[in-house]
């Protein structure tokens, strides 16, 4: 998962931080409506998550950088997370048949019909049509 904007430099999140982001992020919130102190770093401190001294504004971080986020924002971000994190599973899910769909598209000159057993939230038609863009 990306986090960013246009003007600034994004944060990609990795699975496991998404699924700390969304674990954290209803009490982030809360703490920032009280304005209270929170802080979340991950085992290997490389991202995390914590108010600052201005007035409800929380920074998320991932090594050096950082972004920060109005009350609003995170709100706004905590509502969408349960989709956000649906659709990382969906994804995660169908890497694998993808990957293989992918290899067996690539070697032929018609359509490719997936395996019965392969992920079904992936459109292999379009995918095929995608491909053959590029070759």
């Amino acid at each position: 998962m990306e986090l960013g904007g246009e003007k600034l430099l994004s944060i990609v999140l990795t699975d496991a931080y998404v699924a700390t982001m969304a674990q954290q992020l209803p009490s982030l919130v809360v703490a920032l409506c009280r304005n209270e102190q929170y802080q979340c770093k991950s085992d290997d401190v490389e991202f995390g998550m914590n108010t600052t001294r201005s007035y409800r504004v929380a920074k998320v971080f991932l090594d050096k950088h950082s972004i920060s986020f109005k009350l609003h924002e995170l709100r706004t971000l905590m509502y969408m997370f349960f989709m956000i994190r649906h659709q990382m599973i969906m994804y995660t899910k169908a890497l694998s048949d993808v990957r293989a769909y992918v290899k067996a598209a690539m070697a032929s000159d018609c359509y490719v019909e997936p395996p019965p057993t392969a992920c079904g939230s992936a459109i292999y038609r379009q995918l095929f049509e995608e491909l053959k863009l590029f070759v």
